[in-house]
């Protein structure tokens, strides 16, 4: 089992194709001891992106109503530790503005 470790860099509102794409979060995702990556080509990496803080999307599983993920990235052959970005172009359309500072939840 892998273990995620992210922090928010920034954010910013949805980008349009004529715009340059701008950071929404970084970090750094490390394998927890003793986990393994299967063999290269045969797996993927997904990181998803949703708008609140870990107790919040505590709070919504109670609710059964998770929030929705503004943001999805797949990657493939990674070696651990490994950086990533999601960008504004990672965002999906129904995903809205981010204020500057908004809380948000990588997994």
């Amino acid at each position: 089992r892998g273990v995620l470790s992210a922090g928010v860099v920034a954010a910013s509102g949805v980008a349009v194709p004529t715009e340059a794409a701008t950071t929404v979060v970084s970090g750094v995702c490390s394998l927890g001891a003793g986990a393994t990556v299967p063999a290269t080509g045969a797996s993927a990496l997904y990181i998803t992106v949703k708008k609140g803080a870990a107790a919040d999307a505590a709070s919504s599983l109670v609710r059964a109503t998770p929030a929705p993920a503004i943001a999805a990235i797949r990657l493939t052959d990674v070696d651990f530790p490994l950086e990533f970005t999601v960008s504004s172009t990672d965002l999906f359309p129904d995903a809205g503005e981010l204020s500057p500072g908004t809380p948000l939840t990588v997994a």
